[in-house]
């Protein structure tokens, strides 16, 4: 019980230092190759089997932009994605946007989570 707590504060304590502010989930999909349309609220692995080499997503902020991830190893940048026992994903690290409306974002548990605040949400 005071473990609970502890980790409860602990967690509490991170959001409030970089501000989290948890965003829209996603649907997960795995293709084996590029989809012709991305839809919104939707994440695409693309790859074959144990060999995905890229995951596409429209912007969460709303932009409309496709965000790309390369998870090939040995390449830069890299994503590396975990999937949990009920099939939700999470990437590493985390993604930021350096062109266009430059949002800095987690995905975990298939659940965008703002790495600072945003005023125009």
């Amino acid at each position: 019980r005071f473990v609970c707590l502890m980790l409860r504060r602990f967690i509490q304590s991170w959001r409030r230092r970089f501000r989290f502010k948890r965003g829209n989930a996603y649907r997960l999909c795995f293709l084996p190759e590029e989809p012709e349309a991305i839809a919104a609220g939707t994440i695409y692995v693309v790859g074959e089997a144990n060999h995905h080499w890229a995951a596409v997503f429209k912007c969460p902020c709303g932009c409309g932009a496709d965000v790309w991830l390369n998870l090939l190893d040995g390449h830069t940048p890299c994503w590396t994605f975990e999937l949990d026992s009920t099939g939700r994903l999470s990437f590493s690290p985390s993604i930021v946007r350096r062109v266009g409306c430059r949002s800095h974002f987690f995905i975990w548990e298939n659940r965008v989570y703002w790495a600072y605040p945003r005023t125009d949400f």
